[in-house]
């Protein structure tokens, strides 16, 4: 078909340059694609209680659009040592969601400073100093939709350590383990049962020792809430952890101009239970264990657009021997 005068006489004034938007740049003016590498913070993670503290940011770096493989290193500072976790990662088998696997495999190599302060309220006067080097791996499984608040999953994790002095470290162990996390809707997906067991074990190499800040604690917002981070201490663990997690109404919904949006609530009801101990098999002996109770209230967010998670504030209390204390934990992030 041949071009009338009318439609020779249209000029363009203006052209899409990129319809697909898969170029991120300020201006499209060009055909200049972006750099291959991609840098981000991928997640942030804070954990205070009456007798702990902690806190933690994950850099990822990548091919862009590359989920499969990148490179990690995490960097973190709590009250038993300051240090830095750097290896490769890699990600397969069914995608969760564009970005996130089902399967996921971390190795790397640690570097501890260990905090002479922190001890073992059993052995006050033993304290452990200098450094902590290891090699690491970790893998997960998981099908988790939504970190903030799942509600219908499976997650895995197996761990493992070596440390050792031909990696610079002042002692020479190794530690290893598992955890399992189950949560299933009850009647309502606003009403979830989460549960979680856990058991590790730790064992020194040759005439070494592990030291305070590499034995498993029983307190803590990773153990039993209400037993002090210092108060039990050993180099084998088993615990289970159950919550009872009930979105409340209204919905909450606040927006601070995009800086920082609250969604929902929750209300929690949870029990821990479990033992440490030097020998393997007294860990599960039920007659040893430790049980904490408690209430807790979380909220989701999402901060500038980026990191949606939870923050919680919960009140504990032992019920296994009669003591009237409490303890009060903060953190971001489902413990689990």
């Amino acid at each position: 078909m041949s071009m009338t005068p009318f439609m020779r006489a249209i000029r363009m004034c203006q052209a899409l340059i990129d319809p697909d938007r898969k170029l991120i740049e300020t201006t499209r003016a060009d055909n200049a694609s972006p750099p291959t590498p991609q840098v981000v913070l991928d997640s942030a993670e804070v954990e205070i209680s009456s007798t702990e503290f902690g806190f933690s940011g994950l850099v990822v770096g990548r091919a862009r659009y590359d989920y499969r493989k990148d490179l990690a290193a995490a960097a973190f500072y709590t009250n038993r040592s300051v240090g830095v976790d750097a290896g490769p990662r890699l990600h397969w088998g069914t995608a969760n969601d564009p970005t996130l696997y089902r399967n996921n495999l971390f190795a790397f190599y640690s570097v501890q400073a260990l905090d002479g302060s922190f001890k073992d309220d059993r052995h006050p006067a033993e304290r452990t100093h200098g450094h902590s080097n290891s090699l690491g791996v970790r893998y997960n499984y998981n099908d988790l939709y939504a970190f903030d608040n799942p509600s219908r999953s499976v997650d895995l994790r197996l761990f493992a350590d070596w440390y050792d002095g031909a990696l610079a470290s002042d002692f020479n162990y190794v530690d290893w383990g598992a955890s399992l996390v189950l949560t299933h809707p009850l009647w309502t997906p606003r009403t979830i049962l989460a549960g979680e067991v856990t058991n590790g074990f730790s064992e020194p190499l040759g005439s070494s020792r592990v030291p305070n800040q590499g034995l498993y604690s029983l307190g803590g917002s990773r153990s039993i809430r209400d037993i002090g981070a210092e108060d039990e201490l050993g180099r084998n663990i088993f615990t289970l952890r159950t919550e009872l997690r009930q979105t409340l109404y209204p919905e909450l919904d606040l927006n601070f101009l995009d800086l920082l949006v609250l969604r929902r609530t929750q209300v929690r009801l949870f029990v821990d239970s479990g033992h440490v101990d030097n020998a393997a098999g007294a860990v599960y002996d039920p007659s040893g264990y430790a049980v904490g109770t408690g209430i807790g209230f979380s909220l989701m967010y999402d901060f500038m657009g980026f990191f949606p998670s939870v923050a919680y504030f919960e009140i504990a209390t032992r019920v296994d021997r009669n003591q009237s204390d409490v303890q009060f934990l903060f953190g971001t992030r489902q413990a689990f």
